[in-house]
């Protein structure tokens, strides 16, 4: 108990060990990264637990999108609707992924559950060895009355998904997949609506070629379900569209007036390519594209975070930055992914045709995937006495890590006063960058290591989650 209640976060005062300093998990608005914002109606000393209590959550799951996209001004402003909406949201500037062997599903399990992976197998098919139960996000809300759904434009056993989430994952409803999809298009085997997608169809006069449902579709379904559901929900639409080769964008051949572009190799290109059609897909999760109307619900609650990275590797980075690049600050450009927080209120932008955020600000600290399960769960008012969760509060200034799982990568917030996240490789602690001398490095990396083995210990043994939240309980 002793051990695993170091790193609970879920107490009225805990030290964090790479500062010293006392954190609660209730965030003040005064103790945020939050710009002073009227419309959210707090005042300063009031608590942001629990300010979306009863609300919807869209929760929405990117593919492959790196931070250094936005870093590029030619490629930036191709983002046209998403520098809009930044402007009304919470952006995540130092965001990085924890992804292992389950890559994209090891994304959905951090965020869903607060839980780190352990990067050398997939959790969604090793749970049913050991009959592990936890605390979920759609769980926490089913106990709240909302109903709960994912969609993905893949096969439902792809992961094992349709069984995960129904079992461990616990959403309320069914899965919908591309079985769903082609049902919705009127075929009756996925075989067959594969090979209609491949040879091209049409969604609002664009052409469009792919062996998967367009997130133009998904959203069309989401926006049915919700006037289906007949109450308080949570939606999980989950990107695929943009997935390495990067080979199904219907707008293709747009070059960059990018100096070093044609240097570039041809799967570099192709990903820069997609900014158009990815955010033309976003702007469709809140409105429609067929008819320009606004699907944006100020009873809702919009979050975006991209699973992991592109992976593109061979220099190319170097071109694009027109300068040379380390090995390790490529490795930590490469895990820097996005995420943001929308949350409109009623009042719209008379020129961008926008609702207005109730929350703006930047987040410049490092956070990822478990800390965006904590940001949910307070705002949301999810979390029970029992309940705990290792990552701090995504709209707090508390400083944390994130551990790349795959290849034991580690970022550290801001250790030592240096100004800027601190990326280490575990495999060999000499490799860092930036490359200065930290004073107390070798106290923090030692309390990270130990998390981590609690960490594994947790997804491998069915009793340690359990007796941990009753001993939680025991000493309430």
């Amino acid at each position: 108990y002793e051990e695993y209640n170091y790193y609970n976060k879920n107490q009225d005062l805990y030290t964090n060990f790479i500062d010293g300093k006392e954190y609660s998990n209730e965030l003040l608005l005064k103790d945020s990264i939050l710009n002073e914002n009227d419309l959210l109606n707090l005042n300063k000393e009031d608590s942001l637990t629990g300010i979306f209590k009863d609300k919807n959550l869209v929760l929405v799951h990117l593919e492959s999108l790196n931070y250094f996209l936005f870093e590029i001004p030619e490629v930036r402003e191709r983002f046209v609707f998403l520098n809009k909406l930044f402007e009304e949201s919470v952006v995540f500037e130092n965001y990085y992924t924890s992804v292992g062997m389950g890559v994209s599903s090891d994304a959905e399990v951090s965020v869903l559950t607060g839980l780190y992976p352990n990067g050398y197998s997939t959790f969604y098919r090793d749970y049913q060895e050991g009959h592990l139960v936890m605390d979920t996000l759609p769980s926490l809300f089913n106990n709240n009355d909302y109903k709960t759904k994912a969609y993905h434009g893949d096969h439902p056993r792809f992961y094992n998904r349709d069984v995960a989430y129904e079992e461990l994952i616990k959403f309320s409803e069914d899965y919908y997949s591309i079985e769903e999809f082609a049902k919705r298009d009127g075929f009756s085997s996925t075989s067959e609506y594969i090979r209609w997608r491949m040879q091209g169809y049409s969604y609002n006069g664009l052409e469009i070629n792919s062996s998967w449902p367009s997130e133009f579709e998904m959203f069309d379904v989401v926006e049915e379900d919700k006037i289906e559901f007949n109450s308080k929900y949570m939606v999980y639409p989950m990107f695929l569209t943009m997935h390495t080769p990067f080979l199904f964008n219907p707008y293709s051949n747009q070059e960059y007036e990018i100096e070093n572009y044609q240097q570039l190799n041809s799967i570099t290109k192709r990903y820069l390519e997609y900014a158009k059609y990815i955010d033309e897909l976003i702007e469709s999760s809140l409105f429609n594209p067929k008819t320009n109307e606004s699907r944006i619900d100020s009873n809702s609650v919009y979050v975006f975070y991209s699973d992991h990275g592109s992976g593109i590797k061979n220099g190319d980075l170097n071109l694009l930055f027109d300068r040379e690049i380390s090995i390790l600050e490529e490795r930590k450009m490469l895990q820097q992914s996005v995420a943001f927080i929308y949350a409109p209120s009623e009042e719209i932008d008379p020129i961008t045709n926008i609702n207005k955020g109730l929350l703006t600000g930047t987040q410049k600290l490092t956070r990822g995937h478990v800390d965006l399960y904590r940001t949910i769960g307070e705002l949301f008012g999810l979390f029970e006495d029992d309940s705990f969760y290792f990552g701090v509060h995504g709209l707090s200034n508390e400083p944390t890590f994130v551990i790349d799982n795959r290849i034991q990568d580690l970022v550290i917030d801001n250790i030592d006063n240096i100004g800027e996240p601190l990326f280490i490789s575990l495999r060999n602690l000499n490799k860092q960058f930036p490359n200065i001398e930290i004073n107390n490095q070798v106290y923090v990396i030692n309390k990270i290591k130990q998390f981590k083995k609690l960490s594994d210990l947790l997804l491998i043994d069915d009793s340690v989650y359990s007796d941990f939240k009753k001993a939680i309980n025991l000493r309430k």
